[in-house]
């Protein structure tokens, strides 16, 4: 019997010391302030001496891509792509062109039909043909834009 009594005993006293500090801590209030947000004082950047050119850099706009002829170009024909984009910064100054994918009607990427060298185009045959391009200016902002070319026999 003195053996159950010690069996017990070593089963249930730290149950209700578990349950005592259970008891303590949430009469302390802790358990229910767990969850509340901590008020942490906010650092005042606007003092600082870049920020007013951080904020002329990042409230700059994009680059942008224009089309300045008309888009149509002939089966085989090699043609500069500054003949039919143009890219400006902000200011307007030129910048250059960068292109990231062809694909034709079918949706099949053509990159075959760039000339890095000369940044120049050639397409093999007539149809529709997709062209994303990419222009980054001086502040590494950068635009992207997709454009429709035509190539035919006119």
């Amino acid at each position: 019997m003195k053996q159950i009594f010690r069996v017990m005993s070593d089963m249930v006293v730290p149950g209700i010391v578990c349950a005592a500090l259970i008891a303590a801590l949430a009469g302390m209030s802790l358990l229910p302030r767990l969850g509340q947000h901590m008020d942490v004082p906010r650092e005042n950047y606007s003092g600082y001496g870049d920020t007013a050119q951080a904020k002329i850099a990042c409230g700059r706009k994009p680059p942008q891509i224009v089309r300045k002829g008309s888009g149509n170009c002939r089966v085989g024909e090699e043609f500069p792509l500054g003949d039919i984009f143009q890219g400006m910064d902000a200011a307007g100054n030129p910048i250059n062109i960068q292109v990231l994918d062809i694909r034709d009607s079918q949706g099949i990427r053509r990159m075959d039909c760039y000339r890095k060298a000369g940044n120049k185009l050639v397409f093999p045959t007539k149809g529709a043909y997709l062209l994303e391009l990419q222009a980054v200016d001086g502040q590494r902002k950068m635009a992207r834009k997709k454009f429709v070319l035509l190539s035919d026999n006119r």
